[in-house]
């Protein structure tokens, strides 16, 4: 978990030597991970070894090392040839056996008389495995829910605090924000993004007052336009729906029209706390067909905090990676029906690539918000979900200061100026933001 923020973390405050030799390992260690890996993507890989290798000498300059002789380093110096006679390694460890050995031998070992102890760890073993089906099969039926007695005991002891907490931790449909689908994909590039269509919520008690429940669509917001506009504190949001509407109605249109041209709308608007995002992702956790699901958020209260996630929108689907694409943060999910169709929309501010590269040092893009053209206010439209590939991970760029002690994690997004696209964040976003095929 931690290399998937270290780059941003260290980034301008250690040598740049440091950060490109750190990023060459990364980019290497994440192409050998694929699922598939191509012959351009392995000459790649190969680059980035040697660069590796040129740059960590940096390490010795500085006086951190007096040497550099580590053996799993010294493997990559052999997975070139490897991948090519037998492979991608595809995630395959050395510490996938040991791992697995704990699970199997040291903890039923533990639990046993240490005498003639195999009967007793292939009973403790086999009383697991049982164990395991049954509250799986428990919960899949609804009967259980993920909590332990005493936090049970503490919902009966502390029924008001519990509330609370739950309201504020989990008042969205599902803690949960990514897994493993089962089912074919129709295409290797299948995506698909859906408003949340749960209606319930995992939440980590036992048992929890009805009313608790959440359904799909978050009644507590304003079915009208302009109301639910000053509900929600964006005044912008109006004008933003009725130029969706124009557009939609005239996709050739050459210009961006004002407030006289848009169709009025005296519908019923629908908030969402949530969408899920199934795509293809073979190289991370994912079910049989290569599918793995990601749910985005934007809610007002998570875990006692706002959240309100970032998104890839697709512009050009001719083009790779950030070429054809944009980040955008999302400050509401809503649905509506206009002229006898659904919609399914998100409102949205943008950010812009501050380069035409990605940073020299990380090999990450660096973003920061867009503005109006007087540079005073952040700019705002509202987009099909459709447009929406997956969930977008920005870290801070940091710079060379460090960050205050009392600074609260929850405001980054509106504390810094640019960040860097996390392209380490899993390895189908390693291969989504990728430039070659």
């Amino acid at each position: 978990m931690i290399l998937q923020v270290y780059l941003a973390a260290i980034a301008g405050y250690v040598p740049s030597a440091i950060v490109q030799c750190l990023s060459a390992f990364m980019e290497a260690c994440y192409i050998a991970r694929q699922n598939a890996i191509s012959a351009p993507m392995l000459d790649r890989f190969k680059d980035y070894v040697d660069k590796f290798h040129e740059l960590r000498d940096i390490f010795i300059t500085l006086g951190v090392r007096f040497s550099i002789s580590l053996p799993r380093q010294h493997a990559l110096a052999h997975y070139y040839y490897s991948i090519q006679l037998f492979g991608s390694p595809n995630g395959l460890c050395s510490s996938i056996t040991e791992s697995k050995h704990i699970k199997a031998v040291k903890e039923p070992w533990r639990r046993s008389s240490h005498y003639k102890a195999l009967s007793q760890m292939l009973t403790t073993l086999m009383r697991m495995e049982k164990m395991s089906t049954l509250r799986r099969r428990f919960t899949e039926r609804g009967t259980v829910m993920a909590g332990t007695t005493s936090s049970y005991m503490a919902s009966i002891v502390f029924k008001d605090e519990l509330v609370d907490e739950v309201t504020a931790a989990c008042a969205d449909e599902d803690v949960e924000d990514s897994g493993a689908v089962v089912g074919t994909p129709p295409t290797p590039s299948f995506t698909d993004i859906k408003l949340s269509s749960r209606t319930g919520m995992s939440l980590p008690f036992l048992f929890l007052p009805s009313y608790l429940i959440s359904s799909t669509i978050e009644y507590e917001y304003p079915n009208e336009l302009y109301s639910l506009s000053h509900h929600i504190g964006q005044p912008e949001f109006p004008l933003a729906f009725r130029q969706f509407l124009f557009e939609t109605h005239h996709p050739d249109s050459q210009f961006t029209p004002d407030e006289h041209d848009c169709p009025q709308f005296e519908g019923r608007i629908h908030v969402h706390h949530s969408a899920v995002a199934t795509f293809v992702a073979p190289s991370d956790l994912c079910g049989a067909g290569g599918l793995h699901r990601e749910r985005i958020r934007s809610s007002p209260r998570f875990f006692g905090h706002p959240r309100r996630d970032t998104v890839f929108v697709v512009l050009d689907e001719d083009k790779r990676g950030m070429e054809g694409m944009v980040v955008a943060r999302v400050l509401l999910f809503f649905s509506f029906k206009y002229r006898r169709r659904d919609y399914s929309c998100a409102f949205v501010n943008w950010f812009v690539t501050t380069d035409e590269k990605p940073d020299e040092d990380t090999g990450m893009w660096t973003v920061q918000l867009e503005h109006d053209e007087l540079g005073e206010r952040p700019t705002f439209q509202v987009i099909d979900i459709n447009s929406i590939a997956r969930g977008a991970h920005l870290l801070p760029v940091y710079g060379y200061s460090r960050v205050p002690e009392d600074f609260i994690h929850h405001d980054a997004l509106d504390r810094f100026q640019s960040f860097f696209v996390n392209k380490f964040v899993d390895h189908h976003t390693f291969e989504f933001l990728g430039d070659s095929p």
